[in-house]
């Protein structure tokens, strides 16, 4: 197929099959680790290594990728989708994305960088699904392939035996003294197939009493909360598959930790422990094999300070890393849509990223999902969280976010109705 065109001696086709050629010659494609390679000779050296590694036909999946990215090889039109077989190099290539998406966007000059950093992360999340049911083995032979790529260094911290990694994260570093705590707990499955563990806040009770540890500067906070008489229930504990994060957020008032409402300095650590205490109670409702072990989490530091603090808006990496979270709660609230554990976390995190992504597809969606978006709202409320309306009339109001001219951007939309707004849609225009 990539044999030279034969040229004639003259008329129209002289010319069109010099160019055929000329293009064959100096062709650029994309190879499954996302580098480029250039010209027909090169391709070929690459596709027949391939193909000696993988001689059985496999399935291809597609990639969605900025159009910045895609005319890295040729004219993207109106949206670029790269297309890479179903192997294990593919997957470690998806995973590293998932969690670095500058793989991606250092290579370009993006001109709408929030837009392109969801378009990345969904794109790869999204081609990862084919693997979940093990269609790589079908073209290496091989099985329980789960390559890593680091998260944020320094962050996560890992089990004893290894199996579980866990991070912790504040909402805010900078606090008035009398605002809540919001901790963010993410717990990682490093084995190479599943495991069952209870949440990280699962158990909120024994989180608060006993798992937070708060210092101030004269030493270890007390917790000052009342005492829970409680049970739990197979909720509180979930199965992650290889790779897999689990995110829930824990709000901490002042009056259960009552020295928090002085301003200074604090340093923050979670101590997750799980040793059966709920076993055998959640075995009859078919949760077993729960792991049991203990992780202390890094220590993370905040400031409180009289008066109401102003929070400086987040950083690109944070953002990327908050993108990422939801779009693995909004994973877990798919598949467990009567999760209420999920669709708090989930809508937590949208409502503190929609101020800073206007227009993001991924958080508009979290929030019509978890109903924070719900018929009945008023158009007050609506703007709190969303911002004023782009668009506006006696039967509908809308939010459109499209400063670089895109061929389509997202549309979030409701009718107006007597008694507030309804039918909250998410389209393109």
């Amino acid at each position: 197929m990539l044999d030279p065109v034969e040229v004639p001696q003259s008329g129209d086709e002289k010319l069109i099959a010099s160019q055929l050629n000329q293009n064959y010659d100096s062709c650029r494609m994309f190879t499954n680790e996302l580098k480029i390679v250039v010209g027909r000779e090169a391709i070929l050296k690459r596709a027949r290594a391939f193909a000696k590694q993988h001689p059985d036909m496999i399935s291809a999946v597609s990639l969605r990728v900025p159009n910045e990215f895609g005319a890295l090889c040729g004219d993207p039109n109106a949206f670029c989708m790269i297309t890479l077989p179903i192997c294990l190099e593919t997957k470690a290539t998806l995973v590293a994305l998932k969690d670095d998406p500058g793989l991606i966007l250092r290579r370009i000059n993006s001109q709408d960088e929030d837009s392109n950093l969801s378009l990345v992360l969904v794109g790869a999340h999204k081609a990862l699904e084919v693997f979940r049911d093990g269609s790589e083995n079908l073209a290496s032979g091989q099985s329980n392939a789960t390559p890593q790529a680091p998260d944020s260094p320094g962050e996560w911290v890992d089990s004893d035996n290894g199996d579980l990694s866990l991070r912790l994260r504040v909402k805010s570093g900078r606090l008035a003294t009398q605002d809540s705590i919001v901790v963010i707990a993410a717990i990682r499955n490093n084995r190479q197939g599943p495991v069952t563990i209870l949440r990280p806040f699962g158990d909120q009770y024994e989180a608060r009493a006993s798992g937070l540890k708060i210092w101030s500067e004269q030493g270890r906070v007390k917790y000052t909360g009342p005492t829970w008489d409680y049970d739990l229930n197979k909720t509180a504990f979930i199965t992650l598959v290889a790779e897999e994060i689990v995110t829930d957020t824990l709000e901490l008032p002042v009056r259960d930790f009552l020295e928090t409402g002085k301003a200074g300095r604090y340093t923050l650590r979670y101590d997750y422990a799980y040793r059966g205490t709920w076993d055998k109670k959640v075995a009859d409702e078919g949760v077993k094999g729960i792991w049991h072990g203990t992780i202390c989490s890094r220590e993370v530091p905040l400031k409180k300070r009289d008066g109401a603090a102003k929070e400086p808006p987040p950083s690109r990496q944070q953002l990327d890393a908050d993108l990422r979270a939801l779009l693995s709660l909004a994973e877990n609230l798919t598949a467990k849509p009567d999760d209420l554990t999920a669709r708090q976390d989930a809508a937590v995190l949208a409502i503190r990223l929609v101020p800073h992504l206007p227009g993001n597809r991924v958080v508009w969606e979290v929030l019509i999902k978890t109903r924070t978006l719900k018929d009945g709202m008023s158009l007050a409320e609506a703007e709190e969280l969303l911002g004023p309306p782009t668009r506006m009339s006696d039967k509908f109001v809308g939010w459109y976010f499209n400063p670089n001219g895109k061929h389509v951007a997202p549309y979030l939309h409701a009718k107006v109705w007597q008694d507030g707004l309804a039918e909250w849609k998410l389209t393109n225009q």
